[in-house]
């Protein structure tokens, strides 16, 4: 492990210690937090994080919650809620042997968005340091497994007929004016008044911004059809807008660098586009 996975400063948030995910209570209420705020979770059969997550109620609770789906046995494999991870993290134990720990950073006071952001930017600075995402966000799962359902829905997990992999994309490069054409080192259309923008049938991400700031910041499988959508927001009116068109993504590789977005964004301003997430 690095100094990402070990240190207890990290992301402008000061971490607890790390315990074993699968902790008795006596060991989550000494070191885990009841407060809203931020979790990580590692294993020692992966060099990165696996997972980062947020809550605006109880960590405790959330990280508790998590544990007790992804050591379910095997033919009880875990449901997509309550925790979206659980699945992901189940089957990297069964196929991969993994066991977790669970750190967690207590971050209240504040929204929704700022919080989510917050995640973003420390999603970001695990793809900057390695070069690769966690493993179970942006929608990524096992390649031996399929998504399952909410309980309600009763479609349960299986093992996929055929191995699917989930690549990240290559890491974001330099962090500068967000403005530029030259944005993490993507290749962005000129920017114009959102109201012109005429981007392609394709895949890909887009910023939304004024001169003073980011509006927001998204990810679509149509471009043309998502700003088209947004042209008849009265909130982007007089904003201007650029993209990058991604071909051949998938759709884990979208949420990928829109958090790249966000995550940078963030780290320049300590805060979120006006209208990402919750005021959106």
């Amino acid at each position: 492990m690095n100094n990402l996975t070990q240190t207890n400063e990290w992301g402008q948030l000061s971490w607890s210690k790390w315990i074993p995910l699968k902790s008795e209570l006596t060991t989550y209420q000494q070191y885990i937090s009841n407060k809203p705020g931020i979790y990580r979770v590692r294993s020692n059969s992966f060099s990165g994080l696996i997972y980062i997550g947020q809550t605006g109620r109880n960590l405790r609770e959330r990280t508790r919650a998590l544990a007790k789906h992804v050591y379910n046995s095997f033919d009880n494999p875990p449901w997509n809620d309550p925790h979206t991870a659980a699945p992901t993290l189940w089957a990297f134990r069964h196929e991969e042997q993994f066991d977790y720990e669970v750190s967690v950073a207590i971050k209240e006071d504040c929204n929704v968005a700022m919080r989510q952001s917050h995640e973003d930017y420390l999603l970001y600075l695990h793809r900057v340091e390695y070069g690769y995402s966690t493993l179970a966000n942006h929608g990524r799962r096992h390649p031996l497994w399929t998504k399952p359902s909410n309980k309600s829905k009763n479609r349960r997990m299986t093992p996929e007929p055929v191995k699917r992999l989930y690549p990240s994309i290559s890491k974001p490069g330099l962090n500068d004016e967000f403005r530029s054409t030259k944005w993490l080192g993507l290749v962005w259309s000129e920017p114009c008044a959102i109201k012109d923008i005429q981007p392609p049938n394709d895949s890909g991400v887009y910023k939304i911004f004024n001169d003073d700031q980011m509006l927001y910041c998204g990810e679509s499988t149509n471009l043309k059809t998502r700003m088209t959508t947004h042209k008849r927001n009265e909130k982007f009116h007089g904003a201007k807008a650029s993209f990058t068109v991604m071909k051949k993504a998938l759709v884990h590789q979208l949420k990928e660098r829109e958090v790249d977005l966000i995550g940078a964004y963030y780290e320049l301003h300590g805060t979120h586009a006006s209208y990402q997430y919750a005021n959106g």
